[in-house]
Formats: structure tokens, C-alpha cells, sequence
């Protein structure tokens, strides 16, 4: 009887912090690490790509417009890095 009365409480719990505390918002730092390490080597640059295009899509889907003119500027600075 005490293993469900724990069961229930924990469940209440549960259903307490997930209905009292926000969750954590996604952020576009990861991105941005990844981004930095596949961008030395030549042999990951369809990875890159990629990393690219999902770091844009994930801008995109929560409207964040200051962390898509920050990536902008990632990729500028990586292109005339390779550039140079």
C-alpha cells in the first residue's frame, strides 16, 4: 500500500513541475560549437552543410532573428577565412 501511495506522490510531482515550470528553451549554441569543429576539416564539409541548413531550420521554426544574423555571421567569417 505504501509502494502506491509513493507511486501516486511522485506522479503528483511530476504532473506539479510539469504544469508549474517552464521549460528549457532550446538555443542555438550547440549549433554554433558544431559548426566551429567541422569547419577545419575538408573531408565533413557535406556535415557542415547539413549543419548549416538544420541551424537555419531550427532559427526559422522558433523565430529567433538575432541568433540567425549571429550564425550569418559565423558563416561570413568561416567563408572568408577559407577564402583567405
Amino acid at each position: 500500500m505504501l509502494d502506491i501511495l509513493r507511486n501516486n506522490s511522485d506522479i503528483m510531482k511530476l504532473w506539479y513541475y510539469r504544469k508549474h515550470m517552464p521549460f528549457p528553451v532550446p538555443s542555438a549554441a550547440p549549433c554554433r560549437n558544431v559548426l566551429d569543429i567541422l569547419r577545419n576539416n575538408s573531408r565533413l564539409e557535406a556535415l557542415y552543410a547539413m549543419g548549416a541548413n538544420r541551424a537555419f531550420q531550427f532559427c526559422l521554426h522558433y523565430k529567433r532573428t538575432t541568433e540567425f544574423r549571429r550564425l550569418c555571421d559565423i558563416l561570413r567569417n568561416h567563408l572568408s577565412n577559407l577564402i583567405k
